[in-house]
């Protein structure tokens, strides 16, 4: 069989494709709220896998949910940022969660922050005391998160799932769509 590479962004293309909401249905709901809005003021960010997003002129961001398993998170997700924001020492968006009237597609706005994703390649560059700064924010937001109580976390919604398992799901599934519609062609998966 022929073998052909993909690198992260195309096979996010691809499991974008196996999945009914469309990039068109996100910007139709986006435009309902900002009708004097262009398409040039909407920009898709590609980073995630389980919700479409999309950064409006800077400022607003908005996820939708592509599957049930997403929506189930998108609501987790809403519910436990709401209590856990205001304790978090770093800043931490609060979403808003809406259903379009129209599609009943699920999905959160919050405000945008500005910056970018951190990259292990950067920390080489930062001196001891910078990375010290750090390991010290870290450790004192993930002494807050693990703080966070149990009861109120499962009165919110939260549930316990395995990691391990869902992306196994995930990758099962994505073989079985992937592979399929590829007939005779193999896929490496690259980064």
């Amino acid at each position: 069989c022929r073998q052909k590479a993909i690198n992260n962004l195309e096979l996010f293309v691809i499991i974008k494709k196996m999945n009914p909401i469309s990039e068109k249905d996100c910007r139709e709901i986006i435009q309902k709220q900002y009708p004097k809005l262009s398409i040039a003021e909407i920009e898709q960010n590609k980073d995630g896998l389980n919700c479409l997003v999309f950064i409006v002129k800077n400022h607003t961001v908005f996820r939708f949910s592509i599957n049930e398993e997403s929506k189930e998170s998108l609501i987790m997700e809403t519910n436990f940022l709401a209590q856990f924001s205001p304790l978090s020492p770093i800043r931490i968006p609060f979403l808003t969660r809406h259903i379009d009237p129209l599609s009943q597609l699920m999905y959160s706005t919050h405000q945008f922050i500005p910056g970018e994703a951190f990259r292990n390649d950067w920390a080489k560059d930062f001196s001891k005391e910078s990375r010290l700064k750090i390991a010290r924010q870290l450790g004192n937001f993930l002494a807050i998160l693990h703080g966070f109580p149990l009861e109120k976390a499962q009165q919110i919604g939260l549930i316990e799932r395995n990691v391990s398992e869902t992306t196994r799901k995930v990758l099962n599934e994505t073989k079985t769509e992937v592979f399929v519609r590829q007939q005779n062609d193999c896929l490496i998966i690259s980064n």
